[in-house]
């Protein structure tokens, strides 16, 4: 892996940490064992993936970025960023907390490669919603794949990029 490529990566898990900790106290993670199979969940005990933010990075490395997660994790996350109790949080206040999640993970990663070949426009965020829905990335010349945690809390980031 060059140089380049290695900060593209260190780039969007340096804005999970930084936008977790910042939005919602939780000091996320990246969880060195992931080995990129199954989907939410810790411990080895799947759980369904049932919320997704996802956003589009446009430049001379295009791609995609997403956030995915389980209602629970996502009700928590949500309910520390906002300051509305989880159990108050509407569905289309969850979706759009998720969708704003991405979209301020994709506008720290930015700021970091601005300075880079990777350096993207974004794309205005977008929610995806369904147990165990997943995301098929074709035609992908880079892809990352990490699982994120805090205590009872873990998100998959995958990021891919089209040349």
């Amino acid at each position: 892996m060059s140089d380049q490529d290695h900060r593209y990566q260190e780039a969007f898990s340096m804005a999970v940490s930084d936008v977790m900790l910042t939005m919602t106290g939780f000091e996320m993670e990246e969880d060195l064992s992931y080995e990129g199979q199954g989907c939410c969940g810790l411990d080895g005990v799947p759980q369904p993936c049932e919320i997704s933010g996802a956003m589009f990075l446009v430049g001379k490395n295009s791609g995609m970025a997403s956030i995915t997660m389980t209602r629970q994790t996502a009700l928590i996350l949500v309910s520390y960023m906002t300051g509305i109790p989880y159990y108050e949080l509407e569905n289309e206040d969850l979706y759009d907390g998720v969708a704003e999640m991405m979209n301020l993970i994709a506008g720290r990663s930015k700021a970091i490669l601005r300075e880079t070949d990777y350096y993207f426009e974004i794309t205005p965020p977008f929610t995806i919603v369904g147990e165990n829905h997943f995301i098929v990335h074709k035609k992908q010349s880079q892809f990352i794949q990490k699982r994120f945690i805090s205590s009872d809390l873990s998100f998959i980031l995958k990021v891919f990029r089209i040349r």
